[in-house]
């Protein structure tokens, strides 16, 4: 802000040298209608009407397009009235080389209006900072390219002021030099820092990248891998199962074939048992009558063998009826049955065996 307050002050200055000088080129003779039209600009120069002054100034051109004085004049009009670019298209115009002060104040004064436009860059350039990189990339580099035009034309000034300006003009001049030359190396200074921290930033964000696309590929190869592991886990599991399976089955088929076993072995008995002989009735085991001749089992009573399990005799199956008896002989073959009345001596049971009806 110091430069900007600096450079105001010797703007200020140096307009009202050329303002000065301006009622001095305003207040020489112009011949008939060129110098009624200057004179009346000058008037509206003083007054504050500068645009007015500035139209004066260019009719009065039309008819004396070669006099350099009418042209400076038209540039500052054209400065005061908030048009730059024709000021210095005016101020860059002026040459006569019988009037050298009248040229190096035009130089001084286009490199005061650059210097204006570089001040008002630099204002824009801090409220762009807001607006994008861009935008200030921009501004940074027209502000650069106002100064160092500024400076030449500063310094072809002071080259030609030496032995034309006043020592006061001189100052302002050489002070605005200075001023310029400052904000130019502070711009440039400033741009590079702009520039070094730009590469850095594009550094980072290069590392930050292959930092992501690293970490990318790991979580990549990561997911590959679990993915392997859980369709390996799947396929295990498959396998296991189709293990489980095939042992279910096989023990299911074992199961079976052991069933057609039981059921062969049953029907293997089944066709052993002689053809016509009914299938015995479940019931109690008869009890044989024993012979006539055989010996009596001890009582258990007796006192010899009383309480001695080795003398006990075995338990005795309970007796028959003669009705279970009868039911037995009658299911038995004749073979057997003739046999059973040879052992008990041909004794027939009390009532006839009856027929069989099958």
């Amino acid at each position: 802000m110091m430069g900007f307050q600096a450079k105001a002050f010797t703007v200020r200055l140096m307009l009202s040298a050329l303002i000065t000088a301006l009622a001095a080129v305003a207040g020489a003779a112009f011949p008939g209608e060129v110098s009624l039209k200057a004179n009346k600009a000058k008037e509206a120069y003083e007054a504050g009407n500068f645009e007015e002054a500035a139209r004066l100034y260019e009719e009065a051109i039309k008819i004396d397009p070669n006099d350099p004085r009418l042209k400076f004049n038209l540039g500052l009009s054209n400065f005061k009235e908030g048009k730059p670019d024709k000021a210095l298209e005016q101020l860059t115009g002026v040459y006569d080389e019988n009037n050298l002060g009248l040229v190096t104040r035009s130089r001084a004064g286009a490199g005061l209006v650059e210097q204006h436009q570089a001040r008002e860059a630099l204002e824009g350039l801090q409220n762009s900072q807001t607006q994008g990189a861009e935008n200030a990339k921009d501004a940074t580099e027209k502000t650069i390219s106002l100064l160092k035009s500024s400076l030449e034309k500063y310094r072809e000034a002071l080259t030609m002021g030496q032995t034309v300006l006043s020592e006061q003009n001189l100052n302002d001049t050489s002070y605005n030099y200075e001023v310029a030359r400052r904000q130019l190396e502070d711009l440039l200074k400033k741009q590079e820092e702009e520039k070094k921290q730009q590469q850095q930033d594009q550094k980072d964000d290069q590392q930050k990248d292959d930092q992501q696309q690293q970490q990318d590929q790991k979580d990549q190869q990561q997911n590959k891998e679990d993915q392997q592991n859980q369709d390996q886990e799947q396929k295990d599991q498959q396998q296991q199962d189709q293990q489980n399976q095939q042992k279910k089955d096989e023990q299911k088929g074992k199961d079976g074939d052991q069933q057609k076993d039981e059921q062969q072995d049953q029907k293997d008995q089944k066709d052993e048992q002689p053809e016509g002989q009914p299938t015995p009735t479940p019931g109690p085991t008869p009890q044989a009558t024993p012979p006539p001749n055989a010996t009596p089992p001890p009582d258990k009573g007796d006192d010899a063998t009383a309480g001695n399990p080795d003398t006990q005799s075995p338990e005795q199956p309970p007796e028959m009826s003669k009705e279970d008896v009868e039911r037995l002989l009658n299911g038995l073959p004749d073979n057997d049955r003739e046999a059973l009345q040879r052992f008990y001596g041909n004794q027939k049971p009390t009532n006839e065996r009856m027929e069989k009806d099958w």
